[in-house]
């Protein structure tokens, strides 16, 4: 029985998985900065990629270099820097074959756009290792990106909400039907945990910082987050314990994105020891909130 000379698909038999691609002249065909400090390069067919750092192996970073071009700045000013090739990684793309995408990555960032690089190749071959990469397609022009840096913030709002869990009469009253709701109970909406925002979910926040132990969260730890308030039950409510506690609370609702100026001050209730931490802000919007959270003092 003699064998036939081509297998399922265009290249010759053995020479690539059912169907594979024919072993063509591969070009360089696209590159494109995919980050400040990764150039994604496509070529017209697979190249050779073992990861086994033979002679052509395409996961080199020898094979690949990169270039400033002269007389190109980016938006800081600072002229186009060099930047040499850290590593080379087979990134795959829908409708492509495998071998046809590879990120680059640099040992350092480029220069933000609009400065320009040149992306080169040598040593390249098709899948067959022996189809050698166009020495007239192995180079091309490309803009670096421009990343925005944001100023460092220790929270930021977030326009998801929080979880329904109300801490208070006017928490659940917001809800409706109150009676179905638990005071520090979770909120189940269609089958899942609810979520809400606004005004009441703001204030839900400051109740929370108010109560909560300093760095009592484990994913918060370090950061300082909470006042402690519950901390000073039965402490001597001195002048000095008391100034204090206000100081912390509007220190830590000041904290939250939406406060644009807070205060508080101690309010006596019937009950002898017990005092409420009455807060009153006012938000970016404009609209002001009063949150009330009861503290222990002996006298």
């Amino acid at each position: 029985m003699t064998m036939p000379m081509t297998g399922w698909g265009a290249a010759r038999w053995g020479g690539s998985g059912w169907g594979g691609p024919a072993s063509s002249v591969p070009r360089l065909l696209a590159a494109v900065a995919v980050g400040e400090n990764a150039v994604q390069v496509t070529f017209s067919s697979p190249i050779y990629f073992s990861g086994l750092l033979d002679p052509a192996d395409g996961s080199a970073r020898q094979r690949y270099s990169l270039a400033p071009v002269a007389q190109t700045f980016g938006q800081d000013g600072s002229a186009a820097k060099p930047v040499g090739v850290a590593s080379a990684a087979l990134s795959p793309q829908p409708g492509q074959y495998v071998g046809e995408c590879v990120v680059l990555t640099t040992d350092r960032p480029m220069t933000p756009s609009p400065a320009q690089y040149v992306v080169s190749c040598n040593g390249l071959f098709a899948q067959d290792g022996s189809t050698p990469l166009d020495p007239l397609a192995s180079s091309l022009q490309f803009e670096a990106v421009f990343r925005v840096v944001e100023r460092p913030q220790l929270e930021t709002a977030s326009p998801r909400g929080d979880l329904a869990v109300p801490q208070s009469g006017d928490s659940v009253a917001s809800l409706g039907e109150a009676a179905d709701y638990v005071l520090g109970s979770f909120v189940v909406a269609d089958g899942d945990y609810a979520s809400r925002g606004g005004m009441p979910e703001y204030k839900e926040r400051v109740f929370r910082r108010i109560v909560t132990r300093r760095d009592a969260f484990l994913h918060l730890a370090g950061k300082g987050y909470g006042a402690s308030a519950l901390e000073y039950g039965k402490r001597r409510g001195s002048a000095q314990q008391k100034a204090r506690l206000l100081a912390s609370v509007e220190q830590q609702v000041g904290r939250e994105p939406e406060t644009a100026k807070v205060a508080a001050n101690l309010l006596p209730a019937q009950e002898p020891g017990l005092f409420w931490i009455c807060v009153l802000a006012r938000t970016r919007v404009g609209k002001g909130a009063k949150v009330l959270a009861p503290v222990h003092a002996s006298g």
